[in-house]
């Protein structure tokens, strides 16, 4: 469905850049392990638990990770946590749970009703990606069969609706694209109360194609992000 961009709906969304000044995506941990780790455990889940998750692993195995900021596009990056890191430390336990409840220290659920463990559903990812010959973020980045990857990933248990695999996508280097998760959802409803799902990429698009007049620099993904901080901190 085709949105026309009001201009209360623009000012709104320029009063909410007002206080970012860069893309805070380019500090999180530039590792493949980490980004799905936050990926999966974020959804339907507060980040303040989200985040304490692949920080304790990173503390657990006592990580030096750097951020995307701190990597130069094209360069390597000799301290990245790989994929094959990351199966290897989780096979060193007698099954998953032991992972998650030792390292991780959560038992999230993907579902309340049937769901798998958060950990297990990452770990398939990760397997996945080995699978397909990924193991860092650059080969992420590269994969030129993105159809049969993405396929993949959303016959993971609970990953069918597709959230977590944008928010994957975001959190490894993607600037255009956004998580279309309940904050983002609510906060276009109040401009655009027939939005769906499925709708809210395109809207985004069109709309940082309208503000980037005003902020060149902006991307969805850093619009995304602001968005998210101001939806939830009204709650």
């Amino acid at each position: 469905m085709d949105f026309i961009l009001t201009k209360e709906y623009i000012e709104c969304c320029k009063k909410i850049l007002e206080e970012v000044k860069e893309d805070e995506n380019l500090y999180f941990k530039r590792s493949l392990p980490i980004c799905i780790l936050d990926a999966v455990f974020s959804i339907g889940a507060k980040y303040s638990s989200t985040w304490r998750v692949w920080d304790r692993y990173i503390k657990y195995y006592n990580l030096e990770l750097k951020s995307f900021r701190d990597v130069n596009e094209g360069e390597s990056d000799k301290s990245e946590h790989t994929i094959s890191d990351f199966l290897h430390n989780a096979e060193q336990f007698a099954d998953t749970e032991t992972f998650a409840n030792e390292v991780l220290q959560n038992s999230q659920r993907t579902s309340t009703t049937n769901g798998i463990l958060k950990a297990q559903a990452a770990l398939d990812i990760a397997n996945i990606m080995k699978r397909n010959n990924i193991n860092t973020i650059s080969d992420f980045q590269n994969n030129k069969d993105k159809a049969k990857l993405n396929e993949e990933i959303l016959s993971v248990h609970g990953q069918s609706s597709g959230i977590m695999l944008k928010y994957l996508y975001m959190l490894s280097g993607d600037v255009n694209t956004c998580k279309p998760d309940r904050w983002l959802h609510r906060f276009l409803q109040t401009f655009y109360p027939e939005i769906q799902l499925n709708d809210i990429q395109s809207l985004m698009t069109d709309t940082v194609a309208e503000l980037k007049k005003y902020r060149p620099e902006v991307t969805v993904r850093m619009l995304d992000n602001a968005i998210w901080k101001y939806a939830s901190q009204m709650q």
